[in-house]
């Protein structure tokens, strides 16, 4: 079975580089969501940075791993705010949820029902498994969940 998978459309990082948020991400739509840490206030200079180009924000807090709960509000965050731009702002668990919120959206879809499997598998997700670990279901075909079609690019910088 064939699969495709596409990551961020551009990743810049280095000393200065915050501010060169606003114009890429001004190039891509008009209203970001912008996927911050535990401490959305880390984030303030960027979401200045982002409004001086006249941008909307949106801040959603994806605080520890993004279980599939978080993954969900943040989708519904950015379609109640008609986001079109999806930036992940911190660690390791916003940059992951806002990819997999980025990649809900592109899709124009749910995110996934995780399958519920036996003894390891039913433990697992009453303990909320995350998304990060869930989403190999979506690349790689397991559990019947349907594919990222090749169109679909979420907006994600």
């Amino acid at each position: 079975m064939a699969y495709e998978f596409s990551t961020a459309q551009k990743i810049v990082c280095g000393a200065g580089s915050l501010v060169e948020a606003g114009p890429i991400a001004a190039k891509l739509g008009r209203r970001v969501l912008l996927v911050a840490g535990a401490n959305t206030a880390r984030a303030s200079h960027l979401v200045e940075v982002l409004r001086a180009a006249a941008l909307s924000v949106t801040t959603f807090q994806a605080a520890g791993e993004p279980i599939v709960q978080v993954v969900s509000d943040g989708v519904s965050a950015a379609r109640e705010s008609g986001c079109d731009v999806v930036i992940g702002f911190g660690g390791g668990s916003p940059v992951d949820a806002a990819k997999a919120i980025a990649a809900i959206l592109g899709c124009g879809g749910d995110p996934p029902r995780l399958p519920r499997g036996r003894r390891r598998g039913q433990a697992a997700h009453r303990r909320g498994r995350t998304l990060h670990r869930d989403t190999h279901y979506l690349r790689h075909g397991r559990g019947g969940h349907a594919q990222t079609p090749s169109s679909a690019r979420p907006n994600m910088a």
